[in-house]
């Protein structure tokens, strides 16, 4: 899984965390792992309200 995959799903439109790893064929926790990541790194940010992810 590479960011490169997720910042395209989400420059459609912001995705929940089940959604990314829905369209990517990846458990649920693997991609949390990953955004939390990302999200520390600024990359992504979580919208608490729309329980989302979405680009910076």
């Amino acid at each position: 899984m590479s960011i490169s995959q997720i910042t395209s799903l989400l420059e459609e439109k912001p995705l929940s965390t089940g959604e990314i790893a829905e369209a990517l064929g990846l458990n649920p926790s693997e991609v949390s792992r990953h955004m939390n990541s990302s999200s520390r790194y600024g990359f992504v940010r979580y919208d608490t309200e729309q329980k989302c992810y979405a680009l910076v």
